[in-house]
């Protein structure tokens, strides 16, 4: 997907539209920077919540973490030891009572996002 396609489904107009707005000069500064090819992407200015880390997020919402960064930990429901964490989908799963889900939902729960 090019930069002016990107560009068009946040502004939501038309990728002509776009592109003729960028090289007539009528988007300046940090807007037409952003849309051009290669330029890096813009940091989320809107969300200000703080960032926290996976291991932070699951000890946060009670679960005790049998070795940082490990894939198991003990629920905070039903104290069973084998929940099993997805580092990579960002996913946590208790096989006893089976309770689980996003961890960003916890790390939001907690009024952060997931960094």
């Amino acid at each position: 997907m090019s930069a002016a396609q990107k560009a068009a489904l946040r502004l939501h107009v038309r990728t002509d539209e776009v592109g003729r707005l960028l090289r007539s000069g009528k988007l300046a500064g940090a807007v037409a920077a952003s849309l051009r090819p290669g330029a890096a992407p813009a940091y989320c200015y809107w969300d200000k919540r703080p960032k926290i880390g996976i291991d932070a997020a699951l000890e946060g919402a009670g679960y005790e973490l049998l070795v940082k960064g490990g894939n198991k930990a003990k629920c905070p429901v039903c104290g069973h030891t084998a929940v099993n964490i997805d580092h990579k989908k960002r996913v946590c799963f208790c096989f006893k009572c089976e309770k689980g889900g996003h961890i960003g939902s916890l790390a939001s729960q907690q009024g952060k996002r997931l960094a």
